[in-house]
């Protein structure tokens, strides 16, 4: 359960504005996910996530429709979307409730916490430009943060 008196680290909604959410903690990690099923969700080449801890996240507006899927590395994730504007909000891994993945696009301010990892490179698009300084995994991290 979130503690009323934790101050707001991070803030955001879908583009409409029906669905708006919080977070009292930082992320865990940043990444980019370059797994063929988030190029197939995003309908781009990868998702950007900021990975948090699930009890520190909730909505102040509105509730997401979601699908599950099983993702590249077999896990089940069910993505939730405004069920107005259809912006991708939020990921949540049934293996891991304890995070909750939100959309970087979707803050309020995206440029808070870049990315740290891109993950499944070895699916991401030939016409994709990897950043250099981020670390790369050819598929999911094989210990530590999860991956989608």
């Amino acid at each position: 359960m979130n503690n009323p008196s934790s101050p707001v680290k991070l803030q955001g909604g879908c583009a409409c504005g029906d669905v708006r959410y919080e977070c009292t903690a930082e992320p865990v990690v940043s990444l980019n996910c370059h797994c063929s099923v988030c190029q197939r969700y995003t309908g781009t080449a990868y998702s950007s996530v900021r990975i948090v801890p699930a009890a520190a996240f909730r909505f102040v507006r509105g509730e997401l429709r979601y699908h599950t899927s099983t993702s590249n590395a077999g896990h089940a994730v069910s993505r939730g979307f405004c069920p107005n504007c259809g912006s991708q909000v939020l990921g949540r891994i049934a293996e891991k409730p304890e995070i909750a993945l939100i959309s970087a696009g979707t803050l309020d301010d995206a440029s808070l916490y870049p990315p740290a990892l891109d993950l499944f490179t070895s699916r991401a698009q030939p016409w994709v430009v990897l950043d250099d300084r981020l670390a790369k995994f050819d598929e999911g991290i094989p210990a530590g943060p999860p991956n989608t």
